[in-house]
């Protein structure tokens, strides 16, 4: 008697989920770390202090906690969409903000509303929505 066991095969568009998950987890590094190089730049055309400093990276963090706490009750409010949408229009303003900033006061402005949609983007974010996709429509483990 032959097995005939049930083979799941991964197809092309879960494949690509899963790397746009990959690019997003990569992205969300990189932010971070791009403003440690970028920091060499600033503090000499800024004038910024060692503590000015610290404020312009870790405003960013501390926003982007902040807003993934209140990130599951806009969710269930709004609806994941929405709240990828609005993700995207805040992370455009605040590129907006950081690239014609003239002081410092903008620097964190441009700084704090990145942190805004990064922790936005981590609630409603592409890896649970692999995961769902992958589950429900494609009967497909993928691991994230």
């Amino acid at each position: 008697m032959k097995n005939h066991a049930h083979h799941r095969t991964t197809t092309p568009y879960v494949v690509l989920l899963s790397a746009f998950s990959a690019i997003g987890g990569f992205l969300f590094g990189y932010d971070t770390g791009v403003v440690s190089g970028a920091m060499l730049l600033l503090k000499d055309e800024f004038s910024l202090s060692s503590v000015e400093q610290e404020v312009v990276v870790s405003v960013t963090i501390g926003a982007a906690f902040v807003a993934a706490l209140l990130g599951g009750y806009l969710s269930d409010r709004f609806g994941r969409k929405v709240c990828t949408l609005f993700a995207s229009f805040v992370f455009t303003v605040g590129a907006l903000v950081l690239g014609v900033a003239q002081n410092l006061t903008m620097l964190i402005v441009g700084r704090l509303t990145l942190g805004i949609a990064i922790g936005r983007v981590c609630i409603c974010n592409i890896y649970w929505w692999v995961n769902y996709m992958a589950d429900k429509v494609f009967s497909t483990n993928v691991i994230v």
